[in-house]
């Protein structure tokens, strides 16, 4: 309904953000990410994201060694997403 009222098209991919890092907030907007788009733009999503996130891994994994602290963690938590992610697509398909 909040896309036909919007005039979104359906291949248009929308979300929601919230300034509360907590974790009943983040399982929030990804219901409402659920609702707000269709399964196809939702998979794209999830892709692109995974694309973004491989890019940024090998930039950071590129870098001379020693790694700092924060690179090292920047490096777990892209791990982490495309697995998620990942695991997401396959059960997808």
């Amino acid at each position: 309904m909040a896309r036909t009222e919007a005039g979104v098209d359906d291949s248009v991919f929308v979300t929601v953000g919230s300034t509360d890092p907590g974790e009943l907030m983040e399982q929030l907007e990804e219901q409402a990410v659920s609702q707000l788009n269709t399964r196809d733009v939702i998979l794209a999503w999830h892709q692109w994201e995974i694309d973004g996130a491989r890019e940024w891994l090998h930039r950071l994994e590129s870098k001379s060694l020693p790694l700092s602290y924060g690179d090292e963690y920047h490096i777990g938590m892209l791990r982490s997403d495309i697995t998620r992610r990942e695991k997401i697509l396959r059960g997808a398909g």
